[in-house]
């Protein structure tokens, strides 16, 4: 691998900090999934007690740590794994004083303060611990999922990032995150942060897919030992990101443990999704094993107290029927073999045929070549393209089966899929004595599964998706004396996520007969062309059809711990290197849309068509009927990557290799300024490079080109006949856009204030900077430009006349010989890099009172605000300026850039973002029931909720709806939910043996009446907002494969909330809204209306029967959406298309679904 000399240097340098910081110093760091026991010595007269020996023991492993009070009579254990604890206390002159069943969740500080006795050592004072623990001494609100939770609580696919949602402000709506991720959650906010926010960890290190942020290993349920989200004012240690979401494997104890597990599901136990045909088959099994305990080889070695082992394996096996049926608005078969005769369509011409092609609407079609209707308006086969006649001869389009589908649909069809995962976890935990403690984790997991609905074509619309992920780490921690403690991991993560297609037999491909493009492509990309004839739906291949992505990252951390009097010091440094292999090359064969008001953009030859001629040989360029359109071969934009002249040999696409390094050391003081308020002031140095490509294939725009232009990191471009003087291209001496800012300090500030003492009450707050994260996919196409590969936007007037006369069947212009780079083979410039890189960061504010007001019980109250600034947003700078409506002048006029006739969607660090919120928790925990509760008001504005799109601004693919006013789009975020309450618990009922009732029933009884428990997760909230849609007439304001991205007019006296009785057949007031005119922008804001609610219970009753002292088993049944409350989508929000205002869908797989599970436990 070739790795840049500064490069190295740079990493020298951070490995040289990082030793430094691991072998010196006094200094505190906790330190990823782990957590800490703390608390003060004091006598019966509260007078501090010094050199009191705190002995802290981990009750499943018997390992115990020593430490000793200081001159304050404080103490701190950090580096804790979260479990059940005791903790002993000998001070000369005392009794002992021991504090049993301890509770330590993950990256908590759970305070044990001991009030020592006169007497002697030799006896004892034992008391037992709260179950619920307040995090006293800082200022972080978070939220934790215990064991008890993980293991019982009703998970749908038993995914964990379904734990993520049962904090307050967590929701979840559709994204990238779930249609390029399969298996790893969906768009997630929390706190009204973007989802790509979210840095997750295992045992402490990186678990992150950084190509869109999600978990790369989702880790089985069973191996799990907690789960914790930290999203506000947290500790300097953490970084990355502003959210925080720290899982933690379970380890090995004294004790064999361990269970067998089955869950499954199965289609006849399931209601129906509204709108949904009948439920598909469904037969899904998952299963495995985890088992744990010391390691013991007979006569050779016993590793109990000393030597733990963890196994675990998860499979899943699923064959179903599409969870979605494929379905969609298919065209009249009539129509499609070129028979119009039937179709009632309006003459050409005709003042109805105007008012139909002005709304895209098809006329009945004209001859292109005489501006004449066909005889009989009957197309004759022989004129078809040989795109037409192939996609007919393989029934590419379906013919139309359910007239009973709704507005806007009229074939659905099931189809078979099938998905397979599989995943297995070892681990090995071992105590070295007075030379620490070492453990070592390993994780392999695989996935494969196959998708349709791509298109409305079966099965040339099928896709499949192959993911891999390997995670290890190994970490030492280790006692310097009583106070000083260090603690160092290192972990690699590999993360291959590849999208594939289905492959069409390549004796389809040689009849289409397209040149110019890559030649014997693989399975995984060979699919067929993608087709829109609007307004029906896409037909052929899906878009995107072909994504290769592998992430191999490295990452070491250290930190280390001091107590030095009323101060806890913290430093510590996380080092992160990682190299994102993605080959985004698509779509090889092209994809093709068709629209009927294309005869009026294309020219005539002779002024049949008013307007110029725009090259057109012929009375017209079209035929007013996007069908005959495509039998003809006049199409109205095609999207493709095809091979450059540098393009390697034998490899299909272009695979880039981006280089990324971040570092990110801390320092962080916990000060105790009395015994009732703690401080907690750091601050973290969130480093991060601007990512460079391995072989230079990068580019980014020049901005001293007021023509349009890119600057290049490859210098042999100038002398290779690529880059001569003058040309659009310039080598700017470097090989990445800028250096990375060296200003990346990220400031903390915090309290704790216990105004009563003890530690039943706290109140929190603070302040603080935390940098984020975005999508690393965003710069995937930067080294994508001509001469490794061109991205072409083809449109009819880009099209030369000379090679094709605006038809589809020799379209595409070989780019094979180097030749100096010329606009048109930039005409489609997407997610690169940008010019000004910047690192995104939020500000975050809050304030809280956290209470115990029974026993066992906290209710809490918080406020929590953020400010989101410099945030990732795309931007199609080559978007033609907004016409004066006045003196409407061609698009090409208008375009900012000479040289980008297309598209060029540019990254900017432009978005902002604002949040604040209010919610209430209430919890409780004890032996028999774990509940909690959380209600939340929020309201969360910004100009874009991702890079890309989510929710219902999923066409915000290409930035703004006006990118040169992208004010115009500051709203309601995509995942705002104004109210939302959730809650969830796990109770054992307490009757049978040993409970509150018939405790003393017999064993019989017991077997019938015992070991019962019921679990639950509640989730109620307001709808997502979304936007009315309109059209952009003949493409005037130049969006992108001119897609309806404008946003409609209000009415005037109308109120888009009343007028109307709301139900699913409208859902608003349809009446009030209007179309802007041709070239004009619509003054609705952006996301305006909210759609339906959501109303859920999951539930869960499971029954366990002893059938040994130490051995157990458990019958259970899930039920999710248990009432069977209808789902809805947003309702159609495009004017003037089919089923306006109406909802026609729900969720996938959103009516009651039941699980059975089966568990043998000892």
């Amino acid at each position: 691998m070739t790795i840049w000399r500064g490069e190295m240097k740079l990493r020298s340098l951070l490995l040289c900090v990082l030793f430094i910081l691991g072998t010196g110093a006094q200094v505190y760091g906790q330190g990823g999934g782990v957590g800490t026991i703390l608390g003060t010595i004091t006598d019966s007269s509260a007078a501090v007690i010094a050199k009191a020996k705190v002995t802290v023991t981990n009750t499943a492993t018997n390992i115990s740590q020593v430490m000793e009070s200081n001159d304050d009579g404080n103490y701190t254990v950090p580096y804790l794994r979260p479990g059940t604890y005791r903790i002993t206390v000998e001070a000369a002159g005392f009794q002992k004083a021991v504090v049993d069943n301890i509770n330590l969740a993950v990256d908590q500080n759970v305070r044990v303060d001991a009030v020592m006795k006169a007497g002697t050592v030799t006896e004892t004072v034992t008391v037992n611990a709260s179950a619920v623990a307040l995090d006293t001494d800082t200022s972080a609100i978070s939220q934790t999922i215990s064991n008890t939770q993980v293991e019982n609580l009703p998970l749908q696919d038993r995914n964990f990032t379904q734990f993520l949602l049962l904090g307050g402000g967590a929701v979840e709506t559709t994204g990238e995150q779930g249609s390029m991720r399969v298996g790893k959650g969906n768009a997630i906010s929390i706190n009204g942060a973007r989802p790509t926010s979210n840095n997750y960890t295992l045992d402490g290190l990186v678990n992150t897919d950084t190509a869109l942020n999600t978990p790369a290993v989702i880790l089985s349920v069973d191996a799990m030992q907690e789960f914790k989200e930290q999203t506000s004012t947290y500790s300097a240690e953490y970084g990355f990101s502003a959210n925080q979401v720290n899982i933690v494997s379970k380890s090995g104890g004294n004790d064999v443990h361990g269970s067998l597990f089955w869950f499954g599901r199965n289609d006849a136990l399931d209601a129906q999704t509204p709108f949904a045909p009948p439920n598909p088959k469904l037969r899904q099994n998952q299963f495995g094993f985890v088992a744990s305990g010391p390691a013991y080889l007979p006569k050779v070695y016993n590793g109990r107290n000393k030597t733990f082992w963890l196994a675990n394996y998860e499979g899943w096996r699923v064959r179903q029927g599409s969870p979605v049926p494929v379905r969609g608005l298919v065209p009249d078969p009539a129509q499609l073999a070129g028979d119009f005769s039937a179709s009632g369509l309006p003459a050409f011409g005709t003042a109805a045929c105007n008012t139909e092609l002005a709304a895209d609407r098809p006329c009945m079609p004209i001859d292109p070549t005489t501006g004449a209707p066909f005889p009989g308006n009957k197309i004759p086969s022989t004129s078809f393209s040989r795109l037409a006649k192939t996609s007919l001869a393989q029934n590419i389009f379906p013919a139309p089966n359910c007239a009973t589908c709704g507005s806007g649909i009229n074939f659905q069809k099931a189809v078979d899929v099938t998905t397979t995962q599989n995943q297995q976890t070892y681990k090995l935990d071992q105590d070295l004595g007075r030379f620490g403690k070492v453990f070592g984790r390993g994780t392999l997991a695989n996935y494969s599964n196959t998708s349709a609905g791509g298109t409305v074509s079966v099965p040339f619309g099928n896709g499949s998706f192959v993911e891999k992920e390997t995670s290890w780490t190994v970490g030492h921690t280790v006692n310097f004396g009583s106070h000083l403690v260090n603690q160092v991991r290192y972990g690699q993560l590999e993360a291959t996520a590849n999208q594939c297609s289905q492959a069409v037999p390549q004796s389809v491909v040689d009849a289409v007969g397209f040149t110019g493009v890559y030649p014997n492509l693989p399975d995984c990309a060979r699919s067929y062309p993608g087709i829109t004839l609007n307004p029906t739906s896409r037909a052929g291949g899906p878009v995107n059809d072909t994504t290769l992505s592998n992430i191999p990252t490295r990452e070491v951390t250290d930190s280390l711990t001091l107590i030095r009097g009323k101060h806890t010091l913290m430093m510590g440094g996380d080092y992160r290197f990682w190299i994102q292999k993605r080959n985004l090359n698509a779509d090889y064969l092209g994809d093709f849309t068709y629209r009927s008001d294309l005869i009026n953009q294309n020219g005539s030859s002779n002024g049949f068509i008013p307007g110029p001629q725009n090259g057109c040989p012929t009375p017209a360029c079209g035929t007013g009927n996007a069908i005959a359109d495509f039998l003809l071969g006049y199409y109205q934009s095609v999207g493709v990557f095809l091979p450059g002249p540098f393009s390697k040999a034998g490899q299909t696409g272009n695979l880039n290799q981006y280089h990324f390094t971040y570092f990110a050391p801390f320092v962080q003081d916990d000060w105790k300024v009395s015994s009732r308020l703690t401080l907690n002031l750091g601050v973290r140095w969130d480093f991060r490079t601007v990512p460079f490509e391995q072989s230079n294939k990068m580019g980014w725009l020049d901005q001293s080109n007021p023509d349009g232009g890119l600057c290049i990191a490859d210098p042999s471009l100038l002398t290779k006949g690529i880059a001569p003087a003058g040309s659009m291209y310039r080598y700017c001496g470097r090989r990445n856009p800028a250096d990375g800012s060296k200003k990346p300090f990220a400031p903390r500030f915090g309290f704790a204030y216990r105004p009563f003492g003890g530690d039943k009450t706290v109140i929190r707050g603070g302040y603080g900077i935390f940098f984020d994260s975005s999508e690393g996919r965003e710069i995937d196409d930067s080294g994508d430009i001509y001469p490794y590969a061109v991205r072409a936007a083809i449109t009819p007037a880009a099209q030369p006349v000379a090679s094709s006369p605006k038809l589809s069947d020799q379209i595409f212009i070989p780019n094979n010989t180097i030749s100096p780079v010329t606009p048109a083979q930039s005409s489609f410039i997407a997610v690169i890099i940008s010019e000004n890189p910047k690192n995104p960061y939020v500000q975050q504010w809050t304030l809280s009172a956290q209470r115990e007001i029974f026993k066992n019980t906290t209710l809490e109250i918080n406020y929590l605000g953020n400010k989101g600034t410099h945030l990732l947003t795309r931007n199609n700078i080559a978007q033609a300026f907004a016409p004066d409506p006045n003196n409407i002048t061609p698009v090409a006029s208008r375009k900012p850039y000479k040289n980008f006739t297309g598209v060029y969607i540019d990254s900017e660090w432009r978005g902002r973002a604002n949040y604040q919120s209010g919610n209430v928790k209430l919890e409780h925990r004890s032996t028999s029931l774990t509940f909690q509760a959380a209600y939340t008001w929020s309201k969360s504005l910004d100009d874009k909720s991702a890079a890309a799109g989510i929710g219902a601004s999923g066409g915000g693919f290409q930035g703004f709806m006006d990118n040169h006013r992208p004010e115009l789009d500051y709203g309601l975020s995509d995942f705002d939910v104004k109210s939302h309450f959730v809650s969830n618990f796990v109770y054992e009922l307490p009757v049978g043996r040993g409970k509150r009732y018939l405790s003393n029933a017999n064993r019989a009884m017991d077997a019938v009446i015992g070991g019962w428990q019921l679990g639950g997760i509640v989730t109620l909230q307001k709808g997502f907002p979304f936007s009315i849609g309109a059209n952009d007439f003949n493409c005037l304001l130049d969006m992108p494969f001119c897609v309806g991205l404008n946003r409609a007019n209000l009415a005037s006296g109308q109120n888009p909330n009343s007028g109307f009785t709301r139900s699913t057949a409208e859902w608003f007031n349809t009446a009030a809204f209007v179309q802007p005119g041709a070239g004009i922008y619509g003054t609705t804001p952006r996301n305006y209306l909210r759609g339906p609610g959501f109303n859920n219970w999951d539930m869960s009753l499971a029954k366990s029967v002893a059938l040994t002292e130490r051995m157990h088993f458990q019958l259970r049944l899930d039920s999710f959406n248990t009432f069977n409350h209808p789902h809805f989508n947003a309702p159609n929000s495009a004017l003037g298309g089919p089923g306006f205002g109406s909802i026609n869908s729900a969720r996938p797989q959103s009516g009651r679904i039941l699980q059975l599970g089966a568990k043998f436990q000892f």
